[in-house]
């Protein structure tokens, strides 16, 4: 059970850090994103996820 939990979340941190890379267009932000989702881990996923992930969504919905 600790495996597959370990497993998706290193999947999500995965696709966090190429949401970073594909979607941050200041080069000093997304280093900055890369450099804490590195050293954060996990942790630093959720915090990615809350502050720019989900407001981005969002707003491409409302947009949409």
């Amino acid at each position: 059970m600790a495996l597959l939990v370990t497993a998706a979340l290193a999947l999500v941190w995965l696709y966090m850090m190429y949401d970073c890379i594909k979607n941050e267009k200041d080069g000093k932000i997304q280093a900055l994103w890369i450099a804490v989702l590195l050293v954060g881990k996990f942790v630093a996923v959720f915090v990615y996820f809350a502050a720019v992930f989900l407001p981005r969504i969002r707003r491409e919905r409302k947009e949409a």
